[in-house]
Formats: C-alpha cells, structure tokens, sequence
C-alpha cells in the first residue's frame, strides 16, 4: 500500500482483496495484526467490508482516535485527525 497517501478506505479494500485471495489458497483462520496507519486500514477493513477468516485484529502504535499530527488542511491526511469521519465511524 502507499502510506503516504492516507487513503484508508482504498488500502482496505485492497487489503480485503488480498485477504480473499489468501482464503481461496489457505483455507483457515486468519490474524491480521496492524502497525499504525497499517491498524487502521485493518480495521476499518474488518469493519466496513465481509473479510471471511479473520478470526482476530491486533493493532500496535494505531490512532484510533485520531492524531494531531495530520495536517489540517484538506486531503486524505485531514481524514486521521481527530474527529473526522473516518475516525467517528
């Protein structure tokens, strides 16, 4: 995924393409475990979109609250401060 982006919505969904295609593989559970942005991305993945196999989601370092350390002009890095949508939902 390109982190620099902060697309969150679009690295799950690609993570949720990978997980899919590691089912069809490997048939049995999966753990996804996320490192900061990397937590969000899985969560929201598992939140938002049918992940068959996940059985568990850790995260490490992740803001789920949000972080003053994005930016606060407009763009998808304004998404991960606290109190936007992405972070409320």
């Amino acid at each position: 995924h390109a982190p620099f982006a902060a697309d969150v919505p679009a690295a799950a969904a690609s993570l949720r393409t990978l997980v899919a295609r590691l089912q069809e593989e490997r048939p049995g559970p999966i753990h996804l475990l996320g490192f900061g942005l990397g937590g969000l991305v899985a969560r929201y993945c598992v939140r938002r979109h049918r992940v068959p196999g996940v059985r568990r989601l850790m995260t490490l370092g992740t803001g789920h609250l949000g972080t003053l350390l994005a930016p606060p002009w407009p763009g998808a890095w304004a998404a991960l401060r606290p109190g936007s949508e992405l972070i409320q939902h």
